[in-house]
C-alpha cells in the first residue's frame, strides 16, 4: 500500500493523518474510499491502519487520522468527547472529498470499539456518507452508545 501524510482542520484544531492508496492505483482514477476509525485510542497507526492495509488490496483509498488530542493531533489531549470525534469525523469526510484520488460521492465508514459508535452518528447525519460499518461497537441492550 502506498501512504501519503496529510493534515486537515476540525474545529479549528490540525488533524494528522495518511491517505493509504492501493498498490495499483494509477494517478487520474477516482476511486471509493473508505474512512477507518478508531476506538478509544483515537489514533491513526493502530485499528485505521490495519483496516486500510486490507481494503486498499481491495481497491479503496482510505484516510486514517488522530482525532483532535490524540498523537500528534492539535487539542487536549487525552480529552475524549464523542461529539468532538463525531465532528472530527464529518471534517475528514470533507478533506477527503477534495482528494485527487477519491470519488467524492463513494465514501464510506468504518468504525470499531468506541469509533463505531462515531461513524453510526455520523452516517445518521451526513448523506455523504454511502456505507457504514460499526464492529465491537458498544450497546447497553436497549440501544446504540
Amino acid at each position: 500500500m502506498q501512504e501519503r501524510q496529510i493534515s486537515f482542520y476540525s474545529e479549528g484544531f490540525k488533524l494528522d493523518g495518511t491517505i493509504y492508496l492501493p498498490d495499483d492505483y494509477q494517478q487520474g482514477e477516482k476511486r471509493p474510499a473508505i474512512i477507518p476509525n478508531s476506538g478509544y485510542q483515537g489514533f491513526n497507526e493502530f485499528y485505521p491502519r490495519l483496516f486500510a492495509r486490507n481494503l486498499t488490496e481491495l481497491g479503496y483509498v482510505c484516510l486514517g487520522f488522530d482525532y483532535r488530542g490524540f498523537a500528534g493531533s492539535e487539542g487536549q489531549q487525552g480529552r475524549v468527547i464523542l461529539d468532538e470525534q463525531v465532528q472530527d469525523v464529518r471534517n475528514a469526510i470533507t478533506f477527503l472529498q477534495t482528494q485527487d484520488e477519491v470519488n467524492p460521492e463513494n465514501i464510506g465508514l468504518i468504525g470499531w470499539g468506541m469509533g463505531a459508535s462515531n461513524v453510526v452518528r455520523v452516517a445518521a447525519a451526513d448523506k455523504r456518507v454511502k456505507a457504514v460499518a460499526a464492529l465491537n461497537g458498544f450497546y447497553n441492550g436497549e440501544r446504540w452508545l
